[in-house]
């Protein structure tokens, strides 16, 4: 069961002078007897201006936990003029969360060196492909053939290039190379994103951003990634656009 909450924040200065900081909170509740299996919460693009005007951070509050939106996030956001969507899959089975927790645990997902962490750098392939690669479940097959490329057999993150590629979630070029010191594009990421985690892709024919050309060679993976995707009885994949 999914649950809409449609939000326009008020009186946020004045609460926010009670709280004595600069947060803005959603609390999203739910039925103790009937929890949803995912919650949606849509801000309107004024409401996300006026925090962003403000200088506020957003946090949802959720019965079992809190996402925490900065006011540096949101000042661009507010910039963009676009409507806020967040979509919240609670994960509630025992199991299912344990395996999150030990798999999230265990990767070192952030990697850093001598110089620091370079928080404001871009990241590159090869270390998309190093986080890709302990993400994926223990004891993943391979199902796509793997060659190698001529470019990474002694970079760094040669092993977890390998391993990612071979479970399908990056790919290479048709020239052989791979690249692993190119910055990702948000196509790439989304493409990435949309096989580490299994989102479906539908067959679109057209775009629904202005930027983006049907020929585009990540149509398919965009328009999942900015949308509600449905699988429907007969196996067929529908995404309705959420911008």
């Amino acid at each position: 069961m999914r649950r809409l909450f449609s939000c326009l924040i008020e009186g946020w200065e004045e609460k926010a002078a009670q709280n004595k900081d600069h947060v803005a909170r959603i609390y999203v509740t739910d039925l103790p007897e009937d929890p949803a299996d995912e919650r949606i919460v849509s801000i309107n693009a004024e409401t996300v201006s006026l925090l962003a005007d403000g200088g506020m951070s957003l946090q949802l509050v959720l019965p079992d936990g809190q996402i925490t939106v900065s006011a540096e996030s949101l000042q661009q956001m507010g910039k963009d003029g676009k409507d806020a969507y967040f979509r919240i899959v609670p994960v509630r089975a025992e199991a299912e969360r344990s395996e999150v927790t030990s798999r999230v645990q265990a990767a070192e997902l952030v990697l850093k060196d001598d110089t620091g962490f370079r928080p404001d750098d871009a990241i590159t392939r090869g270390e998309i492909a190093n986080i890709a690669a302990r993400l994926l479940p223990v004891g993943a097959a391979g199902i796509t053939s793997y060659a190698g490329y001529s470019d990474t057999q002694e970079h760094w993150a040669f092993e977890a290039i390998k391993q990612a590629s071979q479970a399908g979630i990056l790919q290479g070029y048709s020239d052989g190379t791979f690249l692993p010191e190119n910055h990702l594009n948000r196509a790439e990421a989304v493409t990435i994103l949309n096989r580490l985690f299994g989102r479906p892709t539908a067959d679109v024919k057209s775009s629904s951003w202005p930027d983006v050309p049907e020929g585009h060679w990540a149509l398919r993976e965009i328009e999942s990634a900015s949308g509600t995707v449905q699988v429907l009885s007969d196996g067929s994949v529908y995404v309705v656009p959420n911008h």
